[in-house]
């Protein structure tokens, strides 16, 4: 799988990141798991998606949110990260295989 998404597709994670919402971590988080509850305690927790700071930072956008916002000073850019709608679709939905 080209990167995780949790239950979202492509088009609606890119979404959930441009919306400048707290965006979890993949490692941090067991989306597999039965206790739903525990996983919104483990969304609570998990640090914030690198790749999603990363991609704020390559477009220069600063979050409303103070919080978000400082998250997004403190990552360098990388050309490892999509600055593009396309570039992040065409990625993630490649060989896509939906549960």
């Amino acid at each position: 799988m080209n990167g995780y998404l949790g239950g979202s597709t492509a088009e609606e994670f890119y979404e959930q990141i441009e919306s400048e919402v707290h965006i979890p971590c993949h490692l941090h988080v067991d989306y597999d798991g039965d206790d739903n509850d525990e996983l919104v305690r483990e969304i609570e927790r998990a640090p914030y998606c690198a790749g999603s700071l990363i991609h704020m930072k390559n477009n220069c956008k600063q979050p409303r949110d103070l919080d978000l916002r400082h998250a997004v000073m403190l990552v360098d850019r990388s050309d490892k990260v999509f600055s593009f709608k396309h570039q992040f679709v065409e990625h993630h939905n490649k060989d896509f295989k939906p549960k």
